[in-house]
């Protein structure tokens, strides 16, 4: 790959004969926890470590025949268990359409014991995967995709862009799959960045859109690693309680950890809770800064249509980096802020839809619908968190369903505009990159 530099001219960063040379106005390194990229942005290589250091292996398998094994040899649930010398991961997946059987795919991630003394190449061998599966398949039950071994670190990089060069996933973070948000995260990261870096393509962004991006992940990703090793942490000490009592002596140590303020079996959900904020770098004007915004599904007041609230962004031609909510199906731009701020969401290409309250939704079921009824008008079919539409007049949705802000009444809605308007993040949808 290459890379261009100001003049335009690609300069050469991997002398592989077989690479592809490219010229592109950004770059996102998804290259993994050994990433090329990361080590271009950070040539220091001083991560921020957490100090836990696994080996593990990692068996894939495909089933033969579903049928005769899950439920009845593997449960059809992820888990996680102890013996008395390791421990054990089983990760029934989806089906896999990338080999010709096109079967059901399992993982097992078994912890290597610190008294091995063999080789990797010993740990990967089919007649010590046979071994480690024979409690739940036998070697016609399963087709071996692979076997290896490899390290779960709690590593963190300290700078994930390099003025037109990104980072994200595994590149930026690493962490072990005990809360299961390896994948996840790295959806996460892309999910904050691509709209920033659309918007800035397109001409309607200032760099501080795109330094956003750390700023607002860095801290939900370092909880949600901690979180992770802390889980690690904890199978261990059930292990060595295991060794000590047995059933009997883990329920104990549960049960002290619980006295004691850590309550083992809401740690997951604990750690949950903050996988879905991102920290805004903005005020903290309402309780909703920072959120997702809930996955609500909308019905059309005018035509009857059903569909999620994702749907309204996908429904611009162009890039619509801010989705403006009026709390209440009459409720407009003009009469909760100022004409100034209302021409200020319009420039940058933001997107308007009415949502009913609830005091409005018996007088739409008594009446016909009104021709004055805007056709952007919408009432909540189901949903969580429906109820915060009840809070605010307005509130602002980002192209990534975080909620940038919410505002009630004409004075707080102004200041929240301005807000967005002075951060500088959004221009005119019409100047050019």
């Amino acid at each position: 790959s290459e890379e261009s530099n100001d003049s335009g001219e690609p300069r050469k960063i991997n002398g592989s004969i077989e690479s592809e040379s490219l010229i592109t106005k950004f770059i996102i390194g998804c290259d993994g926890a050994r990433s090329f990229v990361r080590s271009y942005i950070n040539p220091v290589r001083d991560y921020i470590s957490l100090d836990y250091d696994k080996e593990w292996i990692a068996i894939d398998v495909m089933l033969r025949n579903e049928e005769e094994v899950m439920g009845k040899q593997i449960s059809p649930w992820s888990h996680t268990l102890c013996t008395s010398d390791t421990q054990y991961i089983v990760i029934p997946c989806t089906y896999c359409y990338d080999t010709e059987a096109k079967g059901r795919h399992i993982r097992f991630d078994f912890e290597v014991p610190k008294t091995y003394s063999g080789t990797k190449e010993e740990l990967q061998s089919p007649e010590n995967v046979q071994k480690l599966l024979s409690t739940w398949l036998k070697p016609d039950d399963y087709d071996l995709i692979r076997a290896t071994v490899y390290r779960f670190h709690c590593l963190v990089a300290p700078k994930w862009r390099d003025r037109r060069v990104f980072i994200a996933g595994d590149a930026c973070h690493t962490m072990p799959p005990f809360l299961g948000q390896g994948l996840n995260q790295g959806v996460k990261d892309v999910a904050n960045l691509w709209w920033k870096i659309a918007a800035a393509v397109k001409g309607g962004a200032h760099d501080s859109l795109l330094d956003s991006y750390q700023q607002e992940r860095y801290g939900t990703a370092m909880k949600v690693v901690a979180s992770s090793m802390r889980v690690g942490q904890l199978m261990e000490q059930l292990k060595e309680q295991y060794i000590i009592g047995g059933n009997r002596k883990c329920i104990d140590f549960a049960i002290q950890q619980k006295k004691n303020g850590m309550d083992i079996r809401k740690l997951y959900a604990l750690a949950r809770s903050q996988i879905d904020i991102a920290k805004p770098i903005y005020g903290n004007r309402s309780k909703l800064d920072g959120r997702t915004f809930p996955q609500l599904v909308l019905k059309s007041v005018s035509q009857a249509e059903t569909f999620i609230f994702d749907d309204v962004f996908h429904e611009s031609p162009t890039l619509c980096p801010i989705v403006v909510v009026l709390s209440g199906i009459l409720n407009s731009l003009s009469s909760c802020m100022s004409s100034q701020q209302k021409s200020y969401l319009e420039l940058v290409g933001a997107k308007t839809i009415r949502i009913a309250k609830t005091s409005e939704l018996e007088e739409l079921k008594r009446q016909k619908v009104s021709a004055d009824i805007p056709s952007n008008a919408f009432y909540v079919v189901k949903g969580r968190h429906k109820n915060i539409l009840e809070e605010y007049d307005v509130i602002l949705v980002r192209r990534d369903s975080i909620v940038y802000g919410a505002g009630k009444g004409i004075k707080q809605v102004d200041e929240l505009v301005d807000e967005l308007r002075y951060s500088g993040w959004f221009r005119s949808q019409e100047s050019s990159l």
